[in-house]
């Protein structure tokens, strides 16, 4: 949702006499508004908020750029959440018109802007009151560009006694923010700009956002006094063992290279940090790279397989589980709450027979436990997240610390991938999760196929695809699947492949998840609990409850905007988990092959049922002058693999066992996944998540 070069010029207009303006509002223009934007992801919509009067007669245009595909469906919703009729209005392939709107109640209205199809639009809004000739207007959206909107933009027309342009509103990612302009910089009728922006391109000054990005306007306008701009920093973004006075600036006038500028103030107790302007250009507070903080609340999801040695040498005991829960980092302590869905099977010969087993249900079982509590934790050298507990994991966080990878502790007989991800702060709806997500899922189930002969059978699902939620709560899933078999009716193991789509419902709930539901029936999957985090970009899934039969988790990475393949340049460190069913001898072997791997893996299935430790250290990385290239480097050899990323964030690359592996990267660049194609057949069973090397 953004215009070229930067964050699209978002509004909202309070028709209401001059007198009664918002607090903080200081936009003295006529009440007509033309904007344009980009519909990035497919169901997003731009939300507009504005104050209006009773009598307020609106009308608005929105219209498609360049041939867009867009199908406009806007919503305009009035005080008390009461939605507005659009009767009367021309809707045609990429035009919609309304001539003419009475607004009946005064109070606030949000007009959300959304389509079918995706693409750059227009919108003009203008609005009369009746004996009013010029009306104030407040120039800032909820949803704009950015997850959790609160985007500002402020306009004012400025001479040569100068002005202040202030930001003074507790939604908006720059509350706080100053733009002083002294007596003489600017002639009569200068229009002046203070407005959200993307952050300029950091990486080649290996500095990393203390704040949000902002930017001076319009793009032509000059001062004849260096003006004097404020942005709010964030100490919780600075590395854990920087201190405020670090903080500095990233200055990026039109047309030039992004620079580091010092700072002409600090109020480290107000949070500003200023810097001297001398006219339009784009700014951030920066500060130098570090360990990142991590004392924080979490989303936790884990997958975890076990092999058993019962009896001793023997590995036909197994537990596959999917955890899901929250983890409070404090200062050297984990607060843990989690749900453990487990099943588990074991084949013993319970008869004493040499090996074959007369059960009918191969020892299965399952259900769900509560564990978790307070555990000790301490900070490695390189920044991993260390658990002072034995088998437990360790965590590689990402440069800003949203986004921790986990893997087991040890070599042993157990093997897992965790995930945690930073809660969404504040209040959210389904608006502000509104795109498309990019996601890739494991699912493993156990049954008791081919008994007596035979010992459980191992069932495991790969998939990945596209998760679309609209801004008004619709939602749907789609995707390609590929389910292994590895069980005595099918000893050499069977593939099959297909692909889904599901339409249902989704709802924000107490506690900050939110419930996909895709209705009564049987004909869609069961209701999906999401747990959003980051900065509303990174999302955890599971079912909503345990059905006993299978263990799901999946990782969603809202879909990119404007990405490019040089985003991803610099240095990763993640964590995978694998599953082979692909063969399943009956008598020497009684194990579907398996492993996981992440910096090490940890641990895979010989061919007498012995758990073998192996490890294997390793890492991805991209650098300047691999011509695209993910290296994936390890101690048991080196690949250099052909990256192809697209706008949307998109990743393919080739798998080195054949065959493509896909993925998704988040906007920033900073987190991104892989799972082998589940459109092909063969290979094991694949998911690898990395983060930025802080």
């Amino acid at each position: 949702m953004r215009s070229a070069g930067a964050a699209i010029l978002a509004a909202a207009f309070a028709a209401i006499p001059a007198a009664a303006a918002l607090a903080g509002v200081d936009a003295e223009v006529p009440a007509a508004l033309k904007a344009k934007g980009t519909l990035a992801r497919e169901g997003e919509a731009d939300v507009f908020r504005f104050e209006a009067a009773a009598g307020t007669v609106l009308s608005l245009s929105i219209a498609a750029q360049g041939k867009a595909p867009l199908a406009f469906e806007p919503r305009l919703v009035g005080p008390g959440e009461a939605p507005l009729s659009l009767d009367g209005a021309e809707a045609k392939p990429g035009k919609f018109r309304l001539p003419s709107l009475l607004l009946p109640a005064a109070g606030g209205y949000r007009l959300e802007v959304a389509a079918e199809g995706t693409g750059d639009y227009a919108l003009s809004l203008k609005a009369k009151v009746k004996g009013l000739k010029t009306l104030k207007l407040e120039a800032r959206s909820s949803a704009l560009g950015r997850p959790g909107g609160g985007e500002t933009l402020l306009r004012r027309i400025l001479g040569p006694a100068g002005g202040v342009l202030a930001v003074e509103d507790p939604e908006a990612d720059l509350d706080g923010a100053l733009l002083e302009v002294p007596a003489g910089a600017v002639p009569a009728g200068t229009a002046v700009e203070l407005r959200s922006a993307p952050l300029p391109a950091l990486e080649p000054l290996d500095r990393q956002a203390a704040g949000p990005g902002a930017a001076v306007g319009p793009p032509d306008l000059g001062f004849a006094l260096e003006a004097t701009l404020s942005l709010p920093f964030e100490e919780a973004l600075l590395p854990a063992d920087a201190s405020p006075g670090e903080v500095e600036f990233c200055l990026e006038p039109p047309g030039e290279a992004p620079a580091l500028a010092a700072p002409a103030d600090l109020d480290a107790g107000a949070g500003l940090v200023a810097v001297t302007v001398p006219g339009a250009l784009a700014a951030a507070p920066v500060v130098r790279h570090g360990l990142p903080r991590l004392e924080a609340s979490y989303w936790l999801l884990n997958w975890y397989y076990e092999l058993g040695e019962e009896p001793p040498g023997d590995s036909r005991n197994r537990n596959v589980m999917v955890g899901i829960g929250t983890v409070d980092v404090g200062e050297g302590t984990l607060d843990v709450a989690l749900e453990e869905r487990w099943i588990q099977w074991n084949n013993l010969d319970i008869l004493g027979g040499g090996g074959v087993f007369l059960g009918l249900d191969a020892g299965l079982a399952s259900g769900t436990r509560a564990s978790g509590g307070t555990v000790p934790w301490h900070r490695a050298g390189n920044g991993d997240l260390v658990v002072d507990e034995e088998e437990s994991p360790v965590f590689r966080s990402s440069r800003d610390g949203t986004v921790l990878v986990g893997r087991n502790g040890g070599l042993g007989n157990s093997c897992s991938l965790d995930l945690l991800v930073r809660r969404m702060e504040g209040p959210f709806t389904v608006a502000d999760l509104a795109g498309a997500w990019q996601w890739a899922g494991l699912r493993s189930a156990a049954s008791a196929s081919g008994a007596p002969y035979a010992p459980a059978g191992l069932e495991t699902w790969r998939a990945a695809g596209t998760l679309v939620l609209g801004a008004d709560g619709r939602v749907v899933l789609s995707g390609t699947e590929c389910d292994g078999e590895a069980d005595g009716d099918h000893p050499e193991g069977r593939e099959t492949v297909g692909s889904f789509r599901f339409a249902g419902t989704a709802a924000v709930e107490p506690g900050g998840t939110v419930l996909l539901d895709f209705g009564p029936g049987g004909e869609g999957p069961p209701p999906l609990r999401a747990r959003p985090g980051r900065n509303g970009d990174v999302m955890l899934l599971a079912p909503a409850a345990f059905d006993g039969e299978e263990v799901v988790g999946i990782l969603a990475l809202r879909q990119a905007s404007r990405f490019r393949a040089a985003d991803l340049v610099g240095s990763f460190r993640g964590a995978n988990l694998w599953v082979d069913p692909s063969t399943y001898p009956v008598r020497d072997r009684t194990v579907p092959d398996f492993g996981t791997g992440s910096e090490e893996i940890l641990a895979t299935v010989t061919a007498g049922g012995k758990v073998m430790e192996v490890a294997t250290s390793g890492r991805a990385v991209r650098r300047p002058g691999d011509s695209g290239a993910l290296r994936i480097e390890a101690t048991e050899g080196a690949f250099d693999l052909p990256l192809s990323a697209s706008k949307k964030g998109t990743l393919a690359l080739a798998d080195p066992e054949g065959g493509r592996l896909t993925g998704a990267a988040t906007d920033d660049g900073e987190v991104f996944l892989l799972a082998r194609d589940p459109a092909r057949k063969g290979g094991d069973y694949f998911l690898a998540v990395f983060v930025r090397e802080p």
